[in-house]
């Protein structure tokens, strides 16, 4: 299993667009797949998580989406030259040990001409510290509201080839 991690919670994102294509390549390839989507956590669980408290609707969503899974597929859009603060959020909140010696690949998207440049080099920075490998093929994807349609199907023949390259790496990792 692969958790595929929407490392936004913005409504109608072009990142939950990009982790369901993912998804659906994946399942292509006969590997299975969920999509974790930032939107879905509970709405307190920061101030419960970091201060130690139990939040059951929390810890079930790392249970199915972080603890027994060996494998993350981080889909990052760039906010302000970074990556989102809620996905960083989100891992300050998961108990450390549920990423040590885990493995990751990070894909960025982003409306303007870096594709996320920076985001990515950032999160792989968190995730080198939590002791996660990262997959060195990371595709960036500038103008993406122009290289992704609204049905969530790539238009640039360019792209897709980068993006199966991606997975196809993932898997072999």
């Amino acid at each position: 299993m692969i958790t595929i991690i929407v490392s936004t919670h913005r409504k109608n994102s072009y990142t939950a667009k990009m982790a369901e294509l993912v998804k659906t390549r994946l399942q292509q390839r006969g590997q299975a797949a969920s999509v974790l989507d930032l939107r879905l956590l509970p709405r307190d669980f920061m101030w419960k998580k970091i201060e130690g408290e139990e939040h059951p609707e929390f810890d079930y969503l790392i249970g199915e989406h972080i603890r027994d899974v060996h494998k993350f597929i981080f889909v990052i859009p760039e906010y302000n030259g970074s990556f989102p603060g809620m996905v960083k959020t989100f891992i300050d909140a998961v108990p450390p040990r549920f990423f040590y010696t885990k493995k990751a690949a990070l894909i960025g998207i982003a409306s303007g001409r870096a594709g996320a440049l920076r985001a990515l080099d950032d999160m792989t920075g968190v995730l080198h510290y939590l002791q996660v490998e990262v997959l060195s093929d990371k595709p960036k994807f500038p103008g993406i509201d122009k290289i992704l349609n609204d049905s969530g199907s790539i238009n640039d023949p360019d792209a897709s080839v980068r993006l199966d390259k991606c997975i196809d790496k993932f898997l072999a990792f």
